[in-house]
This record gives C-alpha cells, sequence and structure tokens, in this order.
C-alpha cells in the first residue's frame, strides 16, 4: 500500500515497507521506487531553497528519467549535499555514474556527454530516437485496431522492443 504523509512538514517515507524490502524484479518495484525518489526529491528540493540555506545556491533544474537524474544550471551542484539528502532515504549517488559537464564558449567536451540516454548535441541520436518511438507506436496501434486478440508471440513481441 502506498501512503504519503507528513508529520510537522517533514516528509516520512511513503510507504509502509522500505524499498530494500521489495523483491528485486517485482513487476511494481520500478514503480514504486520512482514514486519514492520522487518524495526524497521533493525534500532535496526543500533543504536546497530552505530559508536557512543562505550560503547555497539553490538546487538548480533536474532533469528526471526513472532512475537517471540530472541537475543543469549556472552554478556547480553541491553534491555532497544532494548525497547527504538522499541517504536519509537510504538512497546512495552511484559516483561511478556521475559525471560533471560544463558547457563553454569555444569547447566541444559537452558534446560527448549523455544525458538521459542522448548523446548533448546529437541531432542524429535524437531522430533514431523518435523514429524507434514511432516504431513502437505504430506497433501498439496495429495490436490495438485489429479486431483479433494478438498472440502471446507478438505481446512478447511489442514488449521487448
Amino acid at each position: 500500500m502506498v501512503a504519503c504523509s507528513t508529520n510537522s512538514g517533514t516528509a516520512r517515507c511513503p510507504f509502509h515497507r522500505h524499498p530494500s524490502t521489495w523483491a528485486q524484479g517485482d513487476s511494481l518495484s520500478p514503480v514504486f521506487f520512482i514514486i519514492y525518489l520522487e518524495q526524497a526529491l521533493k525534500n532535496l528540493r526543500s533543504t536546497f531553497d530552505s530559508p536557512s540555506n543562505t550560503t547555497e545556491a539553490h538546487l538548480p533544474n533536474e532533469i528526471v528519467y526513472a532512475d537517471d537524474i540530472d541537475f543543469s544550471g549556472n552554478q556547480p551542484v553541491n553534491v555532497k549535499k544532494i548525497e547527504e539528502t538522499l541517504k536519509v532515504h537510504k538512497l546512495k549517488v552511484n559516483v561511478d555514474k556521475t559525471e560533471h559537464t560544463s558547457v563553454r564558449k569555444h569547447s566541444e567536451e559537452w558534446k560527448t556527454s549523455k544525458k538521459v540516454g542522448s548523446l548533448l548535441g546529437s541531432k542524429e541520436d535524437i531522430e533514431h530516437r523518435k523514429h524507434l518511438s514511432n516504431i513502437a507506436l505504430n506497433k501498439m496501434e496495429q495490436i490495438c485496431t485489429e479486431r483479433t486478440k494478438p498472440s502471446s508471440a507478438q505481446e512478447l513481441s511489442f514488449i521487448t522492443h
């Protein structure tokens, strides 16, 4: 059962069970994790934007896709503060996958950086992803508009592609 509650303005764990007790591979695990992560991000935003936060810049904009989070802003991100806040929720930043990217005038380094699965500045990569999305949408439309029920093989094919 999912339940979100607050106690004196402090958000508590939004579930009766902690994510570590869910079975890996359970069909609802990804959904629960994303909901849990969103609650942790709300707390993170309130930590950065609190009135007592006078020396830190506000938390930059974030782009979230499943468990990938990208922060973008004009100032360097205080990674330690993010790690400390997420640790309260028993979440850990994967430092092996953490990358700091600076976009500067006359610098091309940022073009090799992947953000939410796509290379920055790569029109070809984005066009390819759009093409694959259209193929999946057309398959889904075909399955949904056919009068006969799709075979298990068709369902599996649609799910895995």
